[in-house]
């Protein structure tokens, strides 16, 4: 049944293309029911246990909904296009930290071994700024939203036949990742709230922008694919 409905769609578009010839109508048609390019994942992630690992040594995240709402999206991204539904915990993170006084000097791969993950999704964070530069003291807020992570995928696994240390599985260089980033245009706001809103607004489209990804997707003519 599904296979004679499509077949009747399409007749019914190659109708209507015939009879409105190469006239901008049947540029509207053909915008209508264009499925649009594929785009295949940048990598594969295993179904094993993932640890999304986000990074903020140089203490750029000055508002909390930055890290919550980035970590979140990404989980939900995650589930929702069904590429790890196992991720771990990251309340378990922040208790290894604080509960661990060589944190700091352990490898990516170790804090994912002690967690019982398989692979890490490590995300660093480089840059996090909410108000423009251009605004002197005590002007009228102006707000100019802009965060990047370097993302990196590390293996976990203990009985990897590689050297464990730090196998960087994606991009692929040892220790070195891709940066993401995405901008907001300049905003005068003097609204209670309007930071929040904003870190929100940037980790959200950051968190899709990351997941993406790591899984297949189409480009259509009704979706903006966030490049910026």
């Amino acid at each position: 049944m599904k296979s004679s409905c499509s077949h009747c769609v399409v007749l019914a578009v190659l109708g209507a293309l015939a009879c409105t010839g190469c006239g901008p109508e049947a540029g509207s048609l053909l915008y209508y029911f264009d499925p649009g390019k594929k785009v295949e994942p940048r990598f594969v992630l295993t179904k094993g246990p993932l640890l999304v690992m986000l990074e903020d040594r140089d203490g750029w995240l000055s508002n909390p909904q930055a890290r919550d709402e980035l970590l979140a999206e990404i989980e939900r991204q995650f589930r929702q296009h069904n590429v790890n539904t196992r991720l771990i915990d990251p309340t378990r993170l922040r208790r290894l930290k604080a509960e661990s006084p060589d944190f700091e000097s352990m490898s990516v791969s170790r804090v994912g071994r002690e967690l019982g993950a398989e692979q890490v999704l490590y995300l660093f964070v480089e840059k996090f700024n909410l108000r423009s530069p251009d605004a002197g003291e005590g002007a009228q807020p102006v707000y100019k939203g802009d965060y990047a992570v370097n993302v990196r995928v590390v293996n976990a696994r203990p009985d990897d036949p590689r050297d464990p240390s730090e196998v960087s599985l994606w991009p692929g260089t040892p220790g070195k990742g891709e940066t993401f980033e995405v901008v907001e245009p300049l905003a005068v706001s003097e609204e209670a709230g309007f930071a929040d809103e904003l870190s929100k607004k940037l980790a959200g489209r950051l968190g899709r922008k990351v997941a993406r990804c790591f899984y297949e997707y189409r480009i259509t003519p009704d979706s903006r694919i966030e490049e910026d």
